[in-house]
C-alpha cells in the first residue's frame, strides 16, 4: 500500500512538470516522474487478474482478445487526437494492455503492464480534476471567508502573529507586515488535489476487483470518508506549516538583503515533498478491501454470450463513443452565427491613449509614435470598412446604428450614463463590442471600462500579470486544442503585461485563459501604476482570464486586457495582429443556434443507454473507458473543425503590401514585445518595425509561407540554402516578388551569396570596406566603418566608387542586395523605438527608407530635406 500511494503521489507531482501551472513545462522531469509512477504501481492490485486467468475456456479467451484489441484501438485513437500531455494517459493504458497480452514467459512485463494501466487510469482522473481546478481558480483564487479565518487561526496556533484582512492573512514580523493572499493554491494546491483524486480512483478499482457486488459501494464510500478526514486534518496543517516556514525564512534574511521567500509556495519539489504526509496517512488508514478477503472473479452471466447476443457489445461501445463526442461538443461548441457587413468603428472619444488618428510614417518617431494604433487600424482596413468616432462625435443610437463592431480602447475619461446605455442597447440589437483594457487601471482605464462591463456581469481587475519565465515580462500564449473561434487561427504569440478579468457571475466564456502567471496589485506611487516585478505575499499565482466573451441580447461583447501588443512598435510580431483580427471577426457575426444544451442532454441519454446495454462483466471496464476517451477526443477535434468551417479567416478586399521577414535561413534577433533583442549588436528589431512606416505590414515566416508576401526580406542569413529553397525563391521573384537581402561583415557565417547568385548579384567576402556612404550626389555624407562590396546589378549605394548596394530586375520581379547591414541594426538605429533620432541615427533611418522606396516603388533616392 505504501508503494501504491507513493506511486499515485508521484503521478500527481508529474502534472506540475507536464503543465505550466506555475513554472514552465519541464519535459525531462515529467517523463521521469511518470515512469517512476508506473514502476511504483507495477503489480498493483487495482488491475486484477493476469492474462492466464481464462486459459481453461478457449471461446472466452478468443472473445477477451477481441475486446482487448478493440480497447487498444480506441485508446490509440484517443492518444493520437488528444493534445500533449493528455494523450499520454490513454497511450499508457494501451501499452499496458499490450504488455499484459504479450506471450513473454516472464512476470515483469505483466507487472509493468498492470502498472501502466493503473497509472493511465489515475492520470485521466487527475487530468479532469486539474482542468476543473484551473477553470475555477482562473475566475477567483481567493478562499471564502471561513477558510481565511481558519488559516489565521492555524497561524496563531503556531505562535505566528496573524490576523485577517479581507482575503489576506496578515503576518507580522520585525521586518515588515506581510499580507499573504489566502488562495486555493495556498490551502488546497493542485498536487494534493491530484493525489486525492488518484487515491479515490485506485480505491474504486480495487473495490471493483476484490469485492463482491454488494460490498463495492460501501467499501469505496468508506474510503472516501477516510480520505476526506485525512484532507480535513492535513490541509490546515499544511497551510500553517508553509506560513511558519515563510515567517522563519523572512526572519532569517538579513535586513540588507531583498526578501525572496515566496518561491516555496509554487516550487514543484516543495509541493511534492509535502505529499509525503498524506501518502503515509493513506497507507496507514485507507483499507483497500475494507478488511475483507478478495472475492473470486465474477462468473459470466449464464444468459449472455458472444454468439447469442453479438450486437450488445459493439452497440454499447458505439453509444458510449457517440455520447462522449456529443458531450465534448456541448462543452466546447461556440455558435458563430452569420457574418455582418464589416463596418468597424474605433472610438477615439474619451480616449487620449493609443490613438489611431496620426499616421505611422517616416517623419514621426519617439514614444508617442510607438504607443499608437495607426498601423493596426490600417491593417484592419484590408478586411473591414474602418471608421473613427472622434471626440466631437456623439455616442448614441443613431451613430451606433451605422456600425457592426464598436472598438472601445483604453478610455482615459468617463463615459456618461446615456453613452453607456447607448452601447448596451447597441449590443442588445445585435452589435459587437470589443473592449481593450490595460494593466493596473492605468489612466483609470479599468474604472471607466467597468462602468460598461458591470452591466454585463464582469469587471477588469486593477492588477498586472507577470509570467514565471526567467524574464517576468515573457508570456508565451499557445491556444488550446479546441480554442474559442476568436483565437482559433492564432499562432503561438507573446503577450506583454495585461491585467486579469474577474468573470463574476456573467455567463460567458474565456477566450484567452492561461496558466503560469502571477499577479500584483497596482502601485499608485509609479507614474503608470506599474509595480516592480517581485514575488510578494499579496501575489496570486496560477491561472487567469485575459480575454472574456459574453452574449448580451442579440449581440456579443469581448473584453481583452493587453492594449500594449497592438501598439505600432510590436503589433506585427507573430500573432498580435492576428489576435485582433480574430476578435473583430468573431464580433462581426450575429446570432447562431446554440445547440449546447440539446447536445448535452442527448449525450447524457446516450451515455445511460450505452451503460444499460453494456454487458455486465468486470473485465470490460477498460473498454468502456476507452470508448469514452475516444469519443471525447473525436468530439473535441470535430468541434474545432466546425469552428474553423463556420468562421474562416476574413478575405482581403483592400490589400496592403505584405512584407515577409524570413526566419528559414535568417536567425537574427528581432524584437520581442516592447524591447528589441540586441544580442551583441546583431539585433534587427527596429529595422523590422520601420518597414510598416511605408504603408506595408510585416510577418515572420518559415517554410512555404516565406514566399507568401509581396516582398521578402532576408537579414544576415546563416542557414543552409538547399536547392528546393533556391528554386522556390527564383520562381517567387520571377513571378513578381521583391527580394531584399541585407548582409554585413559582422555576419561571419553568411550564406547570402547562395540567395543572390541566381539573380546575378554577389558579395565577394574577401575584404570589408569603409568610407563615406552616398546614394545620390547631394545625399548627406554618412560614415560607414565596414561593408561588403556588391557585384552585379545596378548600384544604388556606394562607398566612393565601390557599390555596396545594388538591385536587378529578374523577369517580373526585383532583387536588391545591401552589404552594410550593420548600419541598420538596433544599436545603430538608436537602441529603442522610444528614441527620437537625430544626427547620424536619423541619416541611417533615411537611408533605410530610401532603399525600401526604390525597391518597392522604383522611386530613385532623393536627399532628405
Amino acid at each position: 500500500m505504501i508503494r501504491t500511494s507513493s506511486g499515485i503521489a508521484v503521478l500527481a507531482l508529474s502534472w506540475l512538470f507536464a503543465l505550466p501551472l506555475f513554472y514552465p513545462v519541464n519535459n525531462l522531469a515529467w517523463i521521469a516522474t511518470t515512469a517512476l509512477g508506473v514502476f511504483l504501481l507495477s503489480g498493483s492490485s487495482g488491475f486484477g487478474a493476469s492474462r492466464n486467468s481464462d486459459r481453461s475456456e478457449p471461446a472466452r479467451r478468443k472473445m477477451a482478445r477481441r475486446e482487448t484489441a478493440l480497447t487498444v484501438l480506441l485508446l490509440l485513437v484517443a492518444a493520437w487526437l488528444a493534445p500533449r500531455p493528455y494523450g499520454l494517459a490513454p497511450l499508457l493504458i494501451a501499452l499496458g494492455l499490450v504488455a499484459i497480452e504479450l506471450p513473454i514467459p516472464r512476470r515483469w512485463p505483466t507487472m509493468l503492464g498492470q502498472g501502466a494501466v493503473v497509472a493511465g487510469t489515475v492520470l485521466i482522473a487527475q487530468a479532469m480534476a486539474l482542468a476543473a481546478y484551473t477553470w475555477q481558480t482562473a475566475r477567483c483564487h481567493d478562499l471564502p471567508w471561513p477558510l481565511t479565518w481558519l488559516l489565521t487561526a492555524v497561524a496563531r496556533l503556531l505562535q505566528v502573529d496573524a490576523t485577517t484582512d479581507g482575503s489576506t492573512v496578515v503576518l507580522h514580523t520585525m521586518r515588515k507586515t506581510h499580507h499573504l493572499a489566502a488562495t486555493w493554491e495556498l490551502f488546497f494546491d493542485p498536487a494534493t488535489l491530484a493525489f486525492a483524486v488518484g487515491m479515490l480512483v485506485w480505491c474504486a478499482m480495487v473495490a471493483r476487483r476484490q469485492l463482491g457486488p454488494g460490498r463495492r459501494w460501501s467499501a469505496w464510500i468508506a474510503n472516501i470518508r477516510t480520505l476526506g478526514l485525512i484532507l480535513l486534518v492535513w490541509l490546515p496543517v499544511r497551510a500553517g506549516l508553509l506560513m511558519a516556514i515563510y515567517v522563519h525564512r523572512v526572519l532569517r534574511t538579513p535586513p540588507e538583503v531583498p526578501l525572496h521567500a515566496m518561491n516555496q509556495f509554487f516550487s514543484p519539489w516543495v509541493l511534492g515533498l509535502l505529499l509525503a504526509v498524506p501518502v503515509v496517512l493513506a497507507w496507514r488508514f485507507v483499507r483497500t478491501a475494507n478488511g475483507q478477503r478478495a472475492a473470486s472473479p465474477e462468473p459470466m452471466p449464464s444468459d449472455w454470450s458472444w454468439t447469442s447476443r453479438p450486437w450488445h457489445l459493439p452497440a454499447a461501445v458505439s453509444l458510449l463513443v457517440l455520447a462522449a463526442a456529443l458531450l465534448a461538443v456541448a462543452l466546447h461548441y461556440e455558435p458563430v452565427g452569420r457574418r455582418q457587413a464589416g463596418r468597424v468603428v474605433v472610438v477615439e472619444r474619451h480616449s487620449a491613449w493609443e490613438p489611431t488618428t496620426r499616421p505611422y510614417d517616416t517623419q514621426w518617431f519617439g514614444h508617442d509614435s510607438g504607443y499608437n494604433y495607426a498601423a493596426v487600424f490600417d491593417y484592419l482596413s484590408q478586411y473591414y470598412e474602418m471608421e473613427r468616432l472622434l471626440e466631437g462625435d456623439a455616442i448614441d443610437d443613431d451613430t451606433l446604428d451605422l456600425c457592426d463592431v464598436l472598438v472601445i480602447k483604453t478610455p482615459t475619461a468617463r463615459y456618461r450614463k446615456n453613452e453607456v446605455e447607448a452601447v448596451l442597447r447597441f449590443v442588445e440589437r445585435g452589435g459587437g463590442v470589443l473592449l481593450i483594457g490595460d494593466h493596473t487601471n492605468f489612466e483609470n482605464c479599468g474604472t471607466y471600462m467597468n462602468d460598461i462591463t458591470r452591466h454585463l456581469g464582469f469587471t477588469f481587475r486593477h492588477d498586472l500579470l507577470f509570467g514565471f519565465e526567467q524574464w517576468p515580462y515573457d508570456q508565451r500564449y499557445v491556444p488550446p486544442a479546441v480554442a474559442h473561434p476568436a483565437v482559433q487561427h492564432l499562432p503561438p504569440t507573446d503577450l506583454a503585461v495585461s491585467c486579469s478579468i474577474d468573470p463574476g457571475n456573467s455567463r460567458g466564456r474565456p477566450v484567452v485563459q492561461a496558466t503560469g502567471l502571477w499577479s500584483m496589485p497596482s502601485d499608485y506611487h509609479m507614474d503608470n501604476y506599474h509595480p516592480v516585478p517581485q514575488h510578494l505575499p499579496e501575489m496570486r499565482a496560477g491561472a487567469f482570464v485575459q480575454a472574456w466573451a459574453v452574449r448580451y441580447g442579440e449581440g456579443r461583447v469581448l473584453a481583452f486586457t493587453d492594449s500594449t501588443i497592438f501598439s505600432n512598435f510590436c503589433t506585427f510580431q507573430p500573432g498580435k495582429a492576428e489576435l485582433l483580427l480574430g476578435m473583430v471577426e468573431w464580433l462581426n457575426h450575429r446570432g447562431g443556434i446554440n445547440l449546447r444544451w440539446g447536445l448535452g442532454v442527448l449525450g447524457l441519454m446516450l451515455l445511460v443507454a450505452g451503460f444499460w446495454l453494456a454487458p455486465r462483466r468486470g473485465r470490460l471496464g477498460l473498454l468502456w473507458l476507452a470508448a469514452l476517451l475516444c469519443g471525447w477526443a473525436v468530439g473535441s477535434v470535430a468541434t474545432a473543425s466546425v469552428h474553423r468551417w463556420a468562421m474562416p479567416g476574413p478575405k482581403v478586399v483592400r490589400p496592403l503590401g505584405r512584407v515577409v521577414i524570413d526566419r528559414e535561413v535568417s536567425r537574427v534577433p528581432l524584437s520581442k514585445g516592447a524591447f528589441p533583442v540586441d544580442a551583441d549588436g546583431q539585433g534587427y528589431g527596429l529595422l523590422e518595425t520601420s518597414i510598416p512606416r511605408l504603408g506595408n505590414y510585416t510577418v515572420r515566416c518559415t517554410g512555404d509561407d516565406v514566399f507568401s508576401g509581396d516582398m521578402l526580406v532576408v537579414i544576415c542569413p546563416t542557414g543552409s540554402v538547399d536547392e528546393q529553397y533556391r528554386q522556390r525563391l527564383q520562381r517567387y521573384v520571377a513571378d513578381g516578388g521583391m527580394l531584399l537581402v541585407i548582409d554585413s561583415p559582422e555576419n561571419k557565417s553568411s550564406t547570402a551569396n547562395s540567395l543572390l547568385w541566381p539573380f546575378g548579384l554577389s558579395m565577394p567576402f574577401d575584404q570589408p570596406w569603409q568610407g563615406t556612404l552616398t546614394l545620390t550626389d547631394d545625399w548627406p555624407k554618412l560614415r560607414i566603418t565596414q561593408a561588403w562590396e556588391v557585384v552585379g546589378g545596378t548600384p544604388v549605394a556606394r562607398l566612393g566608387p565601390r557599390p555596396v548596394a545594388a538591385m536587378t530586375q529578374y523577369h517580373k520581379g526585383t532583387a536588391m542586395a545591401v552589404g552594410f547591414g550593420s548600419v541598420l541594426n538596433d544599436a545603430r538605429l538608436g537602441g529603442s523605438w522610444t528614441v527620437e533620432p537625430s544626427g547620424e541615427v536619423q541619416q541611417r533611418y533615411q537611408v533605410l527608407f530610401a532603399l525600401l522606396r526604390e525597391l518597392i516603388t522604383g522611386e530613385r533616392p532623393r536627399a532628405p530635406q
